[in-house]
């Protein structure tokens, strides 16, 4: 079978995506996920929010999409024959952002410009990135404290110890 055949009788998945506010959106990974073939296409949102994921083989497929601060119910089962054109907008919601989901560099950006910040981008992260060590675990104040000292014991640097003196307790 000749490419130009196999695209004529393939599938293809359109849509457009909006926000909370009705609004397009822009950049949204949209994804098709073909389970029994283990495939899954992705592609990005235009301009106006619409996607197009063409030349796909028939089957079902599981579709959804992927933007840090936002969520969309996925959409599973669509039954795709060999030459349907389906249809699937979505309107996201606005969601939590994980520190799992974000780099280093835009963790820093969502840190207030308070004293500390630059020491410890400079002396923790490299170890402690936001996607390793400090998303895997939640804690409250006491918590952090613990974990605090216990760097302060095993890391002598004076950097580490001045950064970590300004932790303060609060007065009850």
């Amino acid at each position: 079978m000749s490419l130009a055949a196999s695209q004529a009788s393939a599938a293809t998945i359109s849509g457009t995506v909006v926000g909370p506010d009705g609004a397009p959106m822009r950049a949204v990974f949209v994804q098709a996920r073909h389970p029994g073939m283990k495939m899954t296409v992705s592609v990005l949102t235009d301009n106006q929010g619409k996607y197009f994921v063409e030349s796909l083989p028939a089957g079902d497929y599981d579709v959804s999409i992927r933007a840090t601060g936002y969520k969309a119910d996925p959409k599973p089962g669509m039954k795709l024959s060999a030459d349907q054109n389906a249809s699937q907008d979505f309107r996201l919601q606005t969601a939590l952002i994980d520190w799992t989901d974000i780099s280093i560099y835009q963790g820093l950006q969502l840190l207030p410009d308070a004293r500390g910040k630059q020491m410890m981008a400079a002396n923790c992260l490299g170890c402690h990135g936001f996607q390793s060590k400090m998303a895997a675990f939640r804690h409250d104040q006491d918590g952090w404290r613990v974990r605090v000292d216990f760097m302060r014991a095993r890391c002598t640097p004076r950097s580490v110890n001045a950064m970590v003196s300004t932790t303060r307790r609060p007065r009850m």
